[in-house]
Formats: structure tokens, sequence, C-alpha cells
């Protein structure tokens, strides 16, 4: 009987419990975070892909065949205008110069012969001693040898001419940039033996396509960044070409880099060139090349603050809030820099809000509430 009693109180104490039991849902608070909105790119501008380079580089051959010598120039050597740089084997051109020599010396005894021989025919000739024929005969024999005298000077001036190529020397002072022959190698004619380049005088080279490069003219300035130095300047157009069959169908620009900015430029380096165009470019003026060479005109490009961006592992991501007021995270492809934007190549849309970084820990799936 007591057994029935305990089981009694027992049931009765679990319908008890059950019965305080509530279906209430937990509620999230949101964080507040701070949001903006993507940054369209400008139809009236076009950003390409440069390289800073020297205004005057000068790639050093020969013109003859020989073997080299000496190797007197080193990467990244300064040098003076002048200064030695290769030494070529030049035994030909010395046995031929030899040659020349011995053949100077005899068409000058020969000439000299010759004149002394017209100038005594031109004395009996006055005295009407000989006949004009026999004055002519002396004095044809005198002008052949006088051709033979010259030609054989012209010849000695070739050998010299040949002997200079054997010494490369620097056409002007700078730096040498590129030694592409060792001691020993036999060098022949169009074949690049040493590079110079000329200090204190920096440009950048970029290409654009055929419907962008006459909005631009030279005089007129473009806003280049350099991402590696974190560098922002104006610069100026001094070149645009007029062809662009040597260059895959883009057309060479140049802009002079300003002298005060140059400090820490290194040839190589890369950098992004904004211009700015006359007129809006129509969505089929960038071509596939361009858009390899993530050259844009006139595109959805978007730019994002770069404190946006997180990196993990070399992916560039970013946190964007969802029509429900969730963080997403949004892997993203970057092109190019314009100081504290970054162009967004694709990941996301003009039309995402993007949060940006604050006293807040960001991850998927986090309830937002957005702030300006």
């Amino acid at each position: 009987m007591k057994q029935v009693i305990l089981l009694a109180v027992f049931t009765g104490l679990l319908a008890s419990c059950g019965g305080h039991k509530t279906n209430e849902k937990k509620t999230v608070q949101p964080t507040l975070v701070a949001v903006t909105n993507p940054i369209s790119n400008l139809s009236h501008e076009i950003i390409t892909s440069g390289v800073v380079e020297s205004n005057e580089i000068a790639h050093l051959g020969t013109r003859i065949m020989g073997y080299v010598k000496k190797v007197y120039a080193k990467k990244g050597q300064t040098v003076h205008r002048g200064d030695l740089l290769i030494n070529i084997s030049d035994d030909e051109i010395q046995a031929k110069g030899r040659q020349v020599d011995a053949r100077i010396a005899q068409a000058q005894a020969a000439f000299t012969l010759a004149k002394r021989d017209e100038e005594r025919f031109t004395r009996l000739l006055a005295k009407k001693s000989i006949s004009q024929k026999e004055y002519e005969n002396v004095h044809m024999q005198y002008e052949s040898m006088r051709a033979n005298l010259e030609s054989a000077k012209q010849m000695k001036k070739e050998v010299e001419a040949n002997r200079e190529y054997t010494q490369i020397r620097a056409p002007f002072s700078g730096v040498i940039t590129a030694v592409t022959v060792d001691q020993g190698a036999l060098a022949s004619p169009g074949m690049p033996l040493v590079t110079v380049e000329k200090n204190g005088d920096m440009v950048i080279q970029t290409q654009m396509g055929e419907k962008a490069i006459h909005q631009i003219a030279i005089g007129e300035q473009a806003m280049v960044s350099i991402a590696s130095l974190d560098k922002m300047f104006k610069a100026k157009i001094t070149e645009r070409s007029s062809s662009s069959i040597a260059t895959g169908g883009q057309y060479q620009v140049t802009l002079r880099i300003p002298r005060d900015v140059q400090q820490g430029l290194l040839s190589g380096m890369h950098a992004d060139v904004t211009f700015q165009l006359k007129s809006e470019l129509i969505p089929d003026a960038v071509s596939a090349s361009q858009v390899e060479t993530n050259t844009k005109a006139n595109l959805a490009t978007i730019w994002v603050p770069r404190t946006a961006l997180i990196d993990k592992g070399g992916l560039h991501g970013l946190y964007t809030v969802s029509a429900d007021n969730v963080a997403i995270l949004h892997w993203v492809r970057l092109g190019n820099s314009r100081g504290d934007l970054v162009e967004v190549l694709s990941g996301i849309d003009q039309s995402d809000t993007i949060i940006l970084p604050g006293n807040y820990r960001l991850h998927n799936g986090l309830v937002v509430k957005t702030q300006k």
C-alpha cells in the first residue's frame, strides 16, 4: 500500500514539473555595424596598368662577330659616359688593319710618283715640249693614284670603326640593368650584350585601346598610383603613339614623372594610371586584351574601401548585409588600387551594402543593425 502511495506522489511531482515548462524563444540582440556602399567607376575615366621606366634606355650590342675577352659591367653598377663595359676580341680586325696600312703605304708611294710626273708634264706642256695627249695620259695616271690612296684611307676608317665596336662603352651616365653575355661567349651582330638606363629621368609606359586614345592629348595630366610605395601623384602625358601595329593593337602612352617624386622609384615598378577622358566611352570600347590587363572603361566597375577587406591565406573577402540583416562573407577578386580604394572585379554587386570594420567581431550569420 505504501508503494502505491509513493508511486502516486512521484507521478504527481513529474506532472507538476512538466506544467512549468515554457515555449518562450530567446531574443538575439543585433550588432550595430557601420556600413557603406561601393563606389561606381566614373564613365569619364579609364584606368590602365603601366610600368616605371627610365626615359633613356640603351641596349648595347656589336656589329661584328667575335669572342668576348672581358666583361667589366655588372648588373646594378653605376657607370659614367665612356666607361668600358665589354671588350671583344679584335684579332681579325687587327690583321685587316695591318693589310690596310700596307696598302696605304703602297698607294701613297704610287701617288707621290704620279704627282711628281704630273707636275713635270705640266711644266713641259707650258713650254709646248709635249703634246696635249701626252699630258692627259700622265694626268689620268695621277688622278687614278690619288683615287687609290683615298680608297685605302677609307678602308682604314672602316677598320677603325669596326675596332670601336669591339670596345662597348657607356653612351651616357647611368645604371647597368642587364648583362646578357659572359666572358668567352661568342658575340654576334644584333645580339644585346648590356643595357644601360639613364639616371634621374623616369617615365611611365602604359597602353590603351583605339577608342580611348583620341580622348587624351599630349600635355594633359593623369593620376598615377604606385601601390608598392603608397605614392599618388600627377604626371604629364609627353608621348602618344600613332600606331599600334607593333604593340598588339594597343597604343603606347608615355607620362613623365615629376622629379620631386622620383625618389625611391625603380625601373619595373607597377603603376595604375587614371586618365580623364573628354567624353564617355561606350561599353564595347574595351577590347579583350584590355580586360586581361585590368584596363576598365565605362563598365560596372566598383570600388570599396581598403579597410573593409579581410585577408585569409592570400584570399580577399568582405562582409555585406543581407536582406534579413545578417552578415554574409563574400570572397572577391581585386583589381587596381587608387588611394584608399580598391577595385573589385567580381564577388559583389554595386547594390550591396558593405560592413566597415569596428569594435565588433564579424562572422557569417551575425545579426546586424546598420548605421552609416
